[in-house]
């Protein structure tokens, strides 16, 4: 994808194919296993979500409002900043992602060691009240896929 590109410190790796998708692999791990359970439903009908989605709405409105097309240097490959690299190549801008480690991911990160077991840097824990959020689960197409313990 030519929006969207990512580079690691040259210490570290070279710099990696650009892809559209990165966030998508990153969290392909921690999304993996089969869903339990579907998502509650009185999680998109709290004041909480309700307000902070408006919000949410109300300010990516002003950001693609701008239409300057700009290249922007994104800090951290983890959930955030592939998160914030996403809106920004979609508001029309290019972003770039500086990653100090050679893996993706941040705290959602994981690989798969020598015997095929995935192991995980850190707890992926996510709840209905973070809009944005649930937001970026659906316009990847994971939403379905996440695992609700109730």
């Amino acid at each position: 994808c030519e929006r969207f590109s990512l580079f690691h410190t040259p210490k570290l790796n070279p710099p990696c194919r650009p892809c559209g998708m990165l966030l998508l692999a990153a969290l392909s791990c921690a999304l993996s296993m089969p869903m339990r359970s579907t998502t509650p439903p009185g999680v998109f009908n709290t004041a909480n979500y309700r307000d902070a989605s408006a919000l949410s709405e109300w300010l990516a409105a002003q950001a693609g409002a701008s239409g300057s097309g700009r290249t922007v240097a994104v800090i951290g490959g983890g959930l955030s900043g592939l998160s914030c690299a996403k809106y920004l190549a979609d508001a029309g801008h290019r972003p770039v992602v500086l990653e100090a480690r050679p893996v993706l991911g941040g705290k959602v990160s994981a690989w798969q060691d020598r015997d095929g077991d995935w192991i995980e840097t850190g707890l992926h824990i996510f709840f209905g009240a973070y809009p944005n959020m649930m937001r970026l689960f659906s316009e990847l197409k994971l939403h379905e896929r996440l695992q609700w313990k109730t």
